[in-house]
């Protein structure tokens, strides 16, 4: 199916990894411009796996979190008490925040003796990290 929308100040845009493709046609002044959109319409599975991305997002909205992120992105490993002096917290506030992060599947951890260690799950959340600060630097740079 195709959508035609007349307007006046619309910035089309590309999305090349959208499934349906749609037709947009801009009017400014006398002259009319078509774009193609490929919109994605979400199927069944796509929402499981929105919601849990929401569930990521959710967990790492939260200033501490991103903190301990950082903090394991550049130690690679580190154990509770290493984090929470290094962050200027408490032992117990520290463990709080690490079990929703481990909880989202964002931190793992292994235990030496009594000692617990934290770091990130994977390159993958490496990666989420490094594009949100990008994006936040690309932002804020005039």
């Amino acid at each position: 199916q195709e959508l035609r929308l007349a307007a006046s100040s619309i910035t089309p845009c590309w999305f090349t990894s959208l499934t349906k493709a749609t037709a947009l046609t801009f009017k400014t002044g006398d002259i009319m411009t078509e774009h193609i959109h490929k919109i994605h319409v979400p199927t069944p599975d796509d929402e499981k796996h929105i919601e849990e991305m929401s569930k990521i997002f959710k967990v790492i909205s939260d200033p501490t979190r991103i903190r301990i992120l950082s903090l394991l992105a550049h130690q690679e490993e580190q154990c509770v008490n290493c984090i929470a002096e290094g962050l200027g917290m408490t032992h117990s506030a520290i463990s709080h925040q690490l079990r929703l992060l481990r909880d989202a599947g964002l931190v793992k951890f292994t235990k030496e003796g009594k000692e617990v260690i934290y770091s990130l799950d994977d390159d993958h959340v490496i990666t989420l990290f490094a594009q949100a600060m990008d994006h936040v630097k690309h932002k804020n740079t005039p």
